[in-house]
């Protein structure tokens, strides 16, 4: 069957966004272990370019005769790196081979110039060992590989929880679900900022991101919009009281199997007193405590993490899949 039968529509209402869920079920269901399609729930809050906590996604549809073979996620950052697109493809399982997911890439390209966006990634997942089914479409819109990570799984049914670390004299733990306290709104905000200048991008041309209280305050409150828990363990330095690191786990309250790590850093000048194991212990048990029925945690890092790699090996995470981010610079 040829391509031009596919026709790409935008997703602004829910029955549309029911194609996009009931494809990314197919799709993630045949393809990975422990890692669920989003639910449906949290589509709904950011359809048609809602500027959120400084990010605004777009949804499209494909329909090849009228069923559904494809979806388009384009999401574009409107506070920094105003030139940047990340564009995520997924391709019906039972549709593959057919041309959907050439011609899905070869159209968001131009969706993505048609919005102004100049620099463009891709995130490419693919096996452990070997290539990735759409590196040959990456080579022809001449994409190069960026950043190369790993899916790592922990699963809380074989792999007992580590006891949480003592952490360093002058620094104290403080948790919290959902809602930051005031007192430490701008400590969390300044390092969600860093983590775009201090986790490993590898080739990726990034931007510093520029985050405040305020930013802060919409990213919490699109995860209770969308249904999410949100938990986060944090080290406080006693003299200062400044937000010496942090990190954070998602879990969807409706599917509460699978978990997300999200965020783990600790500030430069508090580094070399193994907070990032006490964060993560910390954090693990209290996803337990408030979530129960979770039985997986998933987390990517760069291969260049060497540390975070060896705290999440040290807690029992095991690779998944390999994920390469690819970039795609065009002429302004």
């Amino acid at each position: 069957m040829k391509t031009d039968t596919l026709v790409v529509q935008p997703v602004l209402d829910l029955a549309s966004a029911g194609l996009v869920h009931a494809v990314g079920e197919a799709a993630f269901g045949h393809d990975y272990v422990a890692l669920p399609a989003d639910p449906l729930e949290e589509m709904l809050p950011t359809l048609g370019g809602v500027d959120i906590a400084g990010t605004r996604a777009y949804r499209y549809v494909a329909l090849l005769d009228g069923v559904p073979a494809g979806t388009v996620r384009l999401e574009l950052p409107t506070r920094d790196n105003l030139s940047v697109a990340t564009i995520d493809i997924i391709v019906h399982p039972e549709l593959r081979r057919r041309g959907v997911g050439r011609h899905l890439t070869t159209w968001s390209v131009a969706e993505a110039q048609r919005l102004g966006r100049t620099r463009l990634w891709f995130q490419v997942p693919g096996p452990v060992a070997g290539p990735a089914p759409a590196e040959p479409l990456m080579r022809e819109v001449g994409a190069k590989p960026a950043l190369e990570e790993c899916r790592r799984i922990l699963d809380l049914q074989s792999t007992a929880l580590l006891d949480p670390s003592a952490v360093a004299p002058g620094y104290r733990v403080e948790q919290w679900a959902d809602r930051t306290p005031d007192s430490l709104v701008d400590g969390v905000a300044y390092l969600n900022g860093r983590m775009s200048t201090d986790a490993p991008n590898g080739e990726l041309t990034m931007e510093p991101e520029h985050w405040d209280g305020q930013r802060l305050r919409e990213k919490e409150a699109l995860c209770l919009e969308t249904g999410r828990l949100h938990l986060l363990t944090v080290v406080v330095h006693e003299a200062t009281g400044d937000v010496a690191g942090l990190t954070e786990l998602s879990v969807s309250r409706s599917c509460p199997e699978v978990s997300y790590q999200w965020e783990t850093i600790v500030e430069p000048a508090h580094r070399g007193h193994r907070l990032g194991l006490a964060l993560k212990t910390w954090n693990h048990r209290l996803l337990a405590d408030r979530s129960p029925k979770t039985r997986y945690v998933n987390t990517w890092n760069a291969d260049s993490n060497t540390f975070m790699v060896s705290v999440n090996e040290l807690c029992g995470f095991q690779v998944a899949e390999r994920w390469t981010q690819y970039q795609l610079d065009l002429p302004a």
